[in-house]
Order: structure tokens, then C-alpha cells, then sequence
């Protein structure tokens, strides 16, 4: 059984970005990621707070001119991606 562009729109909705090169063929693009949480919009204390806290997942398949998945790549933050605050990067030395 071959995955197509109608079972990738039914399961996932529309992708967040799509392209379309000269032969048809088509990259599809879903991207979810957590939204910060509030103390992420305190100035100044905001980064020392940890808000800058985000996981990602990011889905991208290359369809053929015939609307069907010629491969996939998932990439999925399982650890949480976090900016490093000031105090962080002086003692790392950064």
C-alpha cells in the first residue's frame, strides 16, 4: 500500500509550507513546536526564568508528480531545545 498526498492531508491537515519543483514533485511541510510559556515575556528576567523552554516536531515529505510519498524525514525535539541564558554562557565560556 502506497501513502499519497490525500492520506497525508487527511492525517496531518494542511502543511505548514509547501513546494513544487519543475518536474511536479512536491515537498510538504508540517511543523508543530510549544508555545513559551508566559514568564517568556517578562523583560529582563524572562531567560533566567527557563522561558525559553520550546519542543519541536517537524514532519517533511517529498511527494512525486503523481501524489505519491516518495520518502519522509521526522525530526522530533524529544529533549526540549533551550536558549541558554546569560549566566549559562559565561560559565560554559561562550
Amino acid at each position: 500500500m502506497t501513502t499519497t498526498e490525500t492520506d497525508l492531508l487527511r492525517m496531518f491537515g494542511p502543511p505548514t509550507t509547501q513546494l513544487v519543483d519543475i518536474r511536479g514533485k512536491k515537498t510538504l511541510d508540517w511543523m508543530e513546536s510549544t508555545a513559551p510559556p508566559l514568564q517568556a515575556y517578562l523583560p529582563i528576567v524572562g531567560p533566567f526564568l527557563g522561558a525559553f523552554d520550546v519542543q519541536v516536531q517537524q514532519l517533511s515529505v517529498l511527494v512525486d508528480a503523481n501524489g505519491r510519498v516518495e520518502r519522509y524525514i521526522m525530526n522530533d525535539s524529544k529533549a526540549k531545545l533551550r536558549m541558554r541564558n546569560q549566566r549559562e554562557l559565561a560559565w560554559s565560556g561562550k
